[in-house]
């Protein structure tokens, strides 16, 4: 009598496991995409508020520099509009690495170059601005206090430090899926993908 063979593996009740990282790494992206494009509806109330604290330093006789107003306004349009479009794309391969869909790759990739160099740039724009503003206030706000200026100093040069740190931060994001994303094993798991919603 002859023995009888065990069902192929491919038969079993749930095959082979699956890698999780695809729900995890697109989780996370899918998170910081939609909050970042949640934050970005509240950008106009932010920016009344601080056309409001120009307006003010300006009835109190502080010195900006010319045609702040309008900068301010143009500056935060630019960096909004540059953040919800990043963010929409993150977004996007978000849901594709979900899904595990091959196309979650380029997306995610292309963002992470996009992020670190024009979110850095858009960083930066929104940095310049807002120091002035706020360096501006405290000064106003210490009036003729001679220990104002060296306050003012020490507080630009700690911004510029917080600057320098958010940059990092803003890359570690984009860094760690560029690596990641081009490891072998990694892009063995995507090849394999169908291409459709798993």
């Amino acid at each position: 009598m002859m023995e009888e063979q065990p069902p192929p593996m491919q038969n079993l009740p749930g095959g082979p496991a699956r890698s999780r990282w695809p729900l995890v790494f697109g989780i996370i992206a899918t998170i910081f995409g939609a909050l970042t494009l949640l934050m970005l509806l509240l950008a106009p109330l932010g920016m009344k508020s601080n056309e409001n604290n120009i307006r003010q330093l300006e009835a109190q006789g502080v010195e900006l520099p010319d045609n702040y107003l309008e900068e301010f306004k143009s500056t935060t349009v630019i960096v909004s509009v540059g953040n919800a479009f990043l963010a929409a794309i993150l977004l996007t391969g978000g849901i594709l690495l979900v899904k595990r869909k091959k196309m979650a790759s380029p997306v995610l990739q292309g963002w992470s170059v996009l992020k670190i160099f024009v979110g850095g740039y858009l960083a930066y724009l929104n940095y310049k601005v807002s120091s002035i503003l706020t360096t501006k206030a405290i000064a106003g706000a210490a009036g003729g206090d001679p220990s104002a200026e060296q306050f003012t100093e020490f507080f630009s040069s700690m911004m510029g430090v917080g600057y320098i740190c958010g940059f990092i931060w803003l890359g570690a994001l984009p860094v760690i899926l560029l690596i990641w994303l081009n490891r072998k094993p990694i892009k063995d798991d995507i090849a394999s993908w169908s291409g459709q919603a798993a």
